[in-house]
């Protein structure tokens, strides 16, 4: 979802040489994007800080001294801080946190290390992209206007027919729509297209495909398993290839998204309006933008705070403990994605 922004700020900076620091499953992601001078990689998860990992990444950052640092994460773990305070600068620029990864008190700490820190909208749901916009913007760039995410991909050497792709799991399991729903919606596919289904995960999310295989009556002609046979490149190249995505609210759909793939996304109310559906300032008759499949709910708009899915709706919090699909994803009907599949099919692919 920062590639189009990254884009922009390699355009406001175009003189000056430019580092990024992230994780390492991002990596492939912005060299693609073929915009940065250089790329430091974090090998762990943000929220479990290993420390002889981080005083490597430390010491890389510290071989140069650099004259700006942008950080425009809203919701950053503390992390994010501390390599900020690690990095020799003249002027630190952050976006004021949003306290979700961080607690109010590290974020009232942290906020001193940054000379610069850009508002943001706090009164409404506001989507992610208004954010970066707001972050662009706060820099000086006032007629910047959000767009589509970019991500440049390549040809596929996997397949020669013509294919969809399901992205069934993601980082939670209670997010997942059901196994069984996306085999119905599989076998309305081919009957109705005869198009081949390449189901992407990892290797731990093998046993999902195979219940979705399981579960479909085209077994033996519609869907194919690639779970951890790709690589982020690979993950790139097939879904910019294909006809179009079925994907849980996870990384497949914002690549589908970023490669002007037709979508649709199975999403809860969590963060709705925030991550999806999209909240896009300028949007070109071309763009594919996801379609959203969902059930709306009182309880919308939780964060996925449990103490606040306590209150809502304690039956929600059950299904979460008990490792079940919560109510909001699993009630979402395989008619009702059926319908989006058949307006993706209507529209056709556009590039």
């Amino acid at each position: 979802m920062f590639t189009s922004s990254a884009i922009a700020i390699r355009n406001m900076y175009k003189d000056r040489p430019m580092t990024i620091v992230c994780l390492s499953a991002c990596k492939a992601v912005f060299e693609r994007l073929n915009i940065f001078d250089e790329i430091i990689t974090v090998d762990f998860r943000p929220e479990a800080i290993n420390f002889s990992s981080l005083e490597k990444v430390i010491c890389k950052i510290r071989e140069k001294e650099y004259d700006l640092l942008l950080q425009p994460q809203l919701s950053k773990f503390p992390l994010a801080d501390i390599l900020a305070i690690a990095t020799k600068c003249n002027t630190r620029i952050s976006i004021d946190t949003k306290p979700d990864n961080s607690s109010c008190k590290w974020i009232k700490i942290a906020n001193r290390i940054y000379d610069i820190l850009i508002d943001y909208t706090k009164d409404k749901v506001v989507s992610e992209f208004q954010y970066y916009g707001e972050f662009i913007r706060g820099l000086g760039f006032t007629d910047y206007r959000t767009s589509r995410p970019f991500l440049p991909y390549n040809g596929q050497n996997f397949l020669k027919e013509k294919y969809y792709v399901l992205y069934p799991c993601g980082s939670v399991n209670w997010k997942w729509w059901p196994a069984e729903n996306y085999a119905m919606v599989a076998d309305y596919i081919y009957n109705k297209t005869g198009y081949k289904g390449v189901i992407l995960g990892v290797e731990s999310e093998k046993q999902v495909a195979l219940k979705i295989i399981n579960s479909s009556v085209c077994k033996t002609a519609g869907l194919l398993d690639f779970s951890g046979k790709t690589t982020v490149n690979d993950v790139v190249d097939l879904i910019g290839n294909a006809e179009f995505v079925i994907s849980n609210d996870t990384s497949g759909v914002h690549i589908a998204s970023a490669t002007n793939t037709p979508s649709i996304a199975l999403i809860g109310g969590g963060h709705f309006g925030r991550f999806l559906p999209y909240g896009l300032e300028n949007v070109k008759p071309s763009d594919n933008l996801p379609f959203v499949a969902y059930e709306k709910m009182e309880c919308f708009n939780c964060d996925w705070h449990w103490h606040i899915i306590n209150k809502r709706n304690r039956n929600c919090l059950d299904n979460i403990l008990q490792g079940n699909v919560i109510p909001c994803i699993a009630n979402i009907g395989v008619e009702k994605v059926k319908c989006l599949v058949d307006k993706i099919l209507q529209k056709g692919k556009h590039k």
